[in-house]
C-alpha cells in the first residue's frame, strides 16, 4: 500500500525483481464520490489480494496482477 495523502492511496503490485508491475487505485463506482484510502491488506494462499477500504466500508478482491 502506498499514502498518496491523509485520505488517498493506492496499491502497487511489486514484481521479484523489485519493480513496479501495476496500480490499483480504487474502483471507478465505489471511488467517484469518496477517495480510496486502504487500511488493511493481505493476500491469499491462491494470491488473491484483499484491501479494505475505510472510507467506502469495501473490501476489495484484486488477483495476483491487480488487474480490476
Amino acid at each position: 500500500m502506498d499514502k498518496i495523502s491523509d485520505d488517498s492511496g493506492r496499491v502497487e503490485l511489486l514484481g521479484q525483481s523489485g519493480g513496479i508491475i501495476n496500480i490499483f487505485t480504487g474502483d471507478t463506482e465505489i471511488n467517484k464520490d469518496r477517495p480510496f484510502n486502504p487500511t488493511d491488506i493481505v493476500t491469499t494462499p491462491r494470491d488473491n489480494i484483499i484491501v479494505a477500504d475505510i472510507f467506502t466500508d469495501t473490501l476489495h478482491i484484486l488477483s495476483n496482477a491487480v488487474a480490476c
